[in-house]
């Protein structure tokens, strides 16, 4: 093994095997909607809750070139979410996850390379298997695994290019879901609301590819060999960009008993930091009688959850 990649993982923090994150739909509630002279004004609050998970690749569940399902190395997948509170999830699915601790004579490490719109690039790297002292790390349990952000200056980063070993991470290794979740705070990354996270024009490190360019992938690592041989276990080519979202809470006015459309949701709202919201929708030349205000509260295209309250106009 090349003394840079032993001292990158040197440098990997451990991190903690936690449950599978959580993912919920925004709630929301309208505390009132009064009429005030050709509008309605409204106020309520908002609960965001975390983006649902969101794919922006598939890969076949029989390709693997070696060591695939058992020994968790048969890529089906990969997905993005961004959390209530800004942080982004990083998923890989699998068709087999081995459980936490099994005694397999082979290691498997994911990686992840991807740009930021806001100027960045970066590869994210997950250790699948206990592999103890494979990568002369300090002495660890076989149950142990780490994650690992590298940071480079641009999407053909040479080798050796990495400037920056990041350990504020969090990750979920799940067998029963056969998936890998790393958690990422976005200004390690620069991904906060309106960026979007787009695939690289190619790897980073050319040790690791030369058989062709990959963006997202896993590597199989097997004991007894010599150091640094490296299998190539099994890759998605082409990864749809993910925009990272921002809040909002929209209003429409309908009326009673009228379900709003997209084409409803015209008035727009100022948002606090705790969720609180208020804004106007016109009214116009709508007759006096009975309306529904409703209030979108979104997190995310496609994570929406919508709440109505009646007013009256005239």
């Amino acid at each position: 093994m090349t003394t840079w990649l032993k001292s990158a993982l040197a440098a990997a923090a451990a991190v903690l095997i936690l449950a599978a994150p959580a993912l919920a739909a925004p709630t929301v509630e309208i505390s009132s909607a009064q009429q005030d002279g050709t509008d309605v004004v409204v106020a309520g609050s908002a609960v965001f809750g975390d983006q649902s998970m969101v794919e922006v690749g598939t890969d076949a569940a029989d390709d693997a070139e070696v060591l695939g399902g058992p020994a968790g190395g048969e890529l089906t997948g990969a997905s993005i979410a961004t959390k209530e509170n800004g942080r982004l999830l990083f998923q890989w699915r699998l068709a087999e996850l081995p459980p936490t601790g099994s005694p397999l004579p082979f290691g498997t490490t994911y990686h992840w390379q991807f740009c930021v719109s806001s100027g960045g690039c970066w590869q994210l790297s997950a250790q699948g298997m206990g592999m103890g002292g494979l990568f002369d790390l300090a002495p660890r349990p076989q149950t142990d695994y780490f994650a690992m952000l590298v940071d480079c200056s641009d999407p053909q980063c040479a080798e050796l290019g990495f400037t920056q070993i990041h350990d504020d991470l969090v990750a979920t290794f799940d067998a029963d879901a056969a998936t890998i979740t790393v958690e990422v705070p976005p200004n390690l990354i620069a991904a906060g609301a309106g960026k979007t996270i787009t695939q690289t024009d190619g790897g980073f490190f050319p040790v690791f590819t030369a058989a062709g360019e990959w963006s997202l992938c896993c590597w199989q690592y097997s004991l007894g060999t010599p150091a640094g041989d490296i299998v190539t276990g099994d890759a998605i080519d082409e990864v749809t960009p993910y925009a990272v979202p921002a809040k909002s809470v929209s209003l429409a006015l309908t009326p009673t008993g009228t379900e709003a459309t997209d084409a409803d949701f015209v008035g727009s709202t100022s948002l606090s930091g705790d969720g609180a919201f208020s804004g106007r929708i016109a009214a116009g030349d709508l007759a006096p009688g009975a309306y529904d205000v409703s209030a979108r509260a979104c997190f995310g295209a496609g994570n929406c959850t919508v709440a109505t309250a009646p007013t009256t106009l005239g």
